[in-house]
């Protein structure tokens, strides 16, 4: 039955959609980092990077891959930065809040999450199939042979050890940051 919903004819221009986002990417870079002062070589690298990208297929399931959640991000600060706005509150203290220029810090943690989670689906099913000798299509309920790839990270985050951790390096963290802050009368 078809619907007003139905999004699979974008899945057929997913590479289209992915050689203009490559293209942008990198030549906004070029153009903002100035390296080669010439707006016709930064066109021309950039239309050869988003070509290659193009005609790969995994950096294509790559790209699909992380641009929603980028687009989730993005998304998400321009709104804390428009209500913060509307509110009365100046981009330097909404700055101040989010840790001064430590908010790029946290744009960048996010994003590499967002980079290790879409190769991850790229890679994962075929790393793990080719670890374990074959191709991995049961369901078991550790990492077995014949788990998927997204079970094995399930299993491995939810392992208590990785949890305990997690916990002893948040915990390091936080003791690091405490006691290298500037005391405050």
């Amino acid at each position: 039955m078809a619907t007003v919903l139905d999004l699979s004819l974008l899945n057929t221009f997913m590479p289209v959609f992915s050689w203009i986002f490559s293209f942008l990417l990198v030549y906004g870079f070029l153009e903002v980092t100035q390296i080669f002062k010439n707006r016709g070589i930064h066109a021309m690298i950039a239309f050869v990077f988003s070509i290659m990208v193009a005609i790969s297929g995994t950096a294509t399931a790559t790209i699909t891959a992380m641009t929603p959640w980028f687009l989730i991000m993005i998304f998400f600060i321009f709104m804390v930065y428009l209500i913060s706005n509307f509110m009365g509150i100046g981009t330097s203290e909404i700055l101040g809040a989010i840790g001064g220029k430590g908010a790029v810090w946290w744009i960048l943690i996010i994003g590499f999450i967002i980079l290790a989670s879409g190769l991850s689906q790229t890679f994962g099913q075929n790393l793990l199939a080719a670890r374990q000798g074959g191709n991995a299509t049961e369901v078991p309920t550790t990492t077995g042979p014949g788990s998927t790839h997204g079970q094995a990270v399930l299993f491995v985050f939810s392992n208590p050890k990785v949890l305990g951790m997690v916990l002893i390096f948040f915990i390091a963290a936080l003791t690091v940051a405490m006691m290298t802050s500037p005391v405050k009368p």
